[in-house]
């Protein structure tokens, strides 16, 4: 018989073998969280839900998956726990994910960090293929070709390298900007038809410009036009529906830019970190002083922000689906609005999670993937109880 030992910060006040027998759950007390170890130590998952320390958690007899945990607020939840159904899981990356995505078919989803690109299996959310030799920054991103899915774009320091999805093989690269200036955002419109990036450049900030590329062949992109008159430095863009308009954020605003012909239609004044288009209306999202307003571009009126504010929420990370609005928050929380009314529906925090930096989600499974400083990936079942 083997046996395994592990350190768990704030100690463990409670554990239990699976109905299965196969895995163990650790009630951590710091954490409030039950963690998942298989039969090799490794941790595979974790059940959130307690708002109390973790303090009795107990087999359900005569059922094949359920265990019942109690805490010190007098809290009971049955949890489901076969793999297809862990509330929470969490991937130790120890590098901070800056872009997450899903493959068109969706078995596979994507990451881009500073200093490694890697393509998951979202079925057993394990590690496929990784390569850290496409010279990446503190600003990549990424984006899988919409029209032609073997293809995913990843922006570097300078400009972009285009890589095979099975291996991640370099398929070919291409310098963007100059001097001392970084890609900060990368956008592809729905038809993959152009590719919009923006650029922060430190020394001579009111040279930065945005770029709008041909890829409607991935594998030879090129330039059509040079967006200038910004002044400031721009760190994010996004793509309308229609995909031949886009919406540039910075310093100095919004701007609403024609992806044809390269020129301004409209701006707004509000200063941003982060842009993000509303589908199927006129309204872009911006994350002006801590709050994520919506405006309409159709009159440049303010219709509202999205409430409680989260501190900065990331609103080009945000995900609208159905009636919801679901974004990454630089408070470590990842929150789900209401999408007409702003009102919060919604909070999933962890301790660990010292401020998210990217989300996606599955359209068919709904299953949510987040990244965070803290090195880790959270991928989450939303239709765990």
């Amino acid at each position: 018989k083997q046996w395994y030992q592990r350190r768990v910060r704030g100690g463990v006040w409670a554990c239990v073998y699976s109905p299965t027998g196969d895995l163990i759950y650790a009630t951590e007390p710091q954490s409030k969280s039950i963690m998942v170890y298989n039969e090799e130590n490794e941790q595979i998952g974790r059940l959130d839900g307690h708002s109390e320390c973790v303090n009795a958690i107990a087999v359900i007899p005569g059922s094949d998956h359920s265990v019942l945990s109690c805490d010190r607020g007098e809290f009971t939840i049955r949890w489901r726990t076969d793999m297809a159904t862990l509330s929470a899981s969490k991937e130790v990356t120890n590098e901070k994910v800056l872009w997450v995505g899903f493959t068109a078919n969706e078995e596979k989803f994507a990451t881009v960090s500073q200093t490694h690109v890697r393509m998951w299996s979202s079925g057993s959310q394990q590690t496929i293929v990784s390569t850290d030799q496409v010279g990446l920054s503190y600003r990549s991103s990424g984006e899988f070709h919409p029209k032609d899915e073997g293809y995913l774009f990843a922006s570097t320091g300078s400009g972009i390298v285009v890589l095979l999805v099975d291996d991640l093989t370099p398929v070919t690269s291409a310098r963007v900007v100059g001097g001392d200036g970084t890609v900060t955002d990368m956008k592809i419109s729905p038809d993959g038809a152009y590719m919009l990036l923006t650029e922060c450049r430190n020394m001579q900030l009111e040279k930065s410009l945005s770029y709008v590329w041909d890829v409607s062949d991935p594998t030879s992109p090129y330039q059509l036009h040079t967006i200038k008159g910004y002044n400031g430095r721009m760190f994010s863009c996004a793509m309308a529906e229609d995909s031949r308009r886009a919406v540039i954020g910075g310093h100095n605003g919004a701007w609403i830019v024609d992806l044809e012909t390269g020129s301004k239609l409209s701006e707004f004044s509000q200063g941003c970190m982060s842009v993000g288009w509303v589908p199927g209306c006129n309204d872009v999202i911006l994350d002006h002083e801590g709050k994520t307003v919506r405006n309409s571009v159709e009159d440049g009126s303010y219709l509202f922000s999205y409430a409680p504010n989260a501190r900065s929420q990331i609103a080009e990370s945000g995900i609208f689906s159905d009636n919801f609005y679901l974004t990454a928050c630089e408070d470590g929380s990842l929150r789900i609005y209401d999408k007409d009314s702003g009102d919060c529906l919604y909070t999933f925090y962890d301790h660990r999670a010292q401020e998210f930096t990217c989300i996606a989600r599955s359209s068919s499974s709904g299953m949510v993937v987040a990244g965070n400083k803290s090195g880790m990936l959270y991928i989450l079942d939303p239709t765990a109880k």
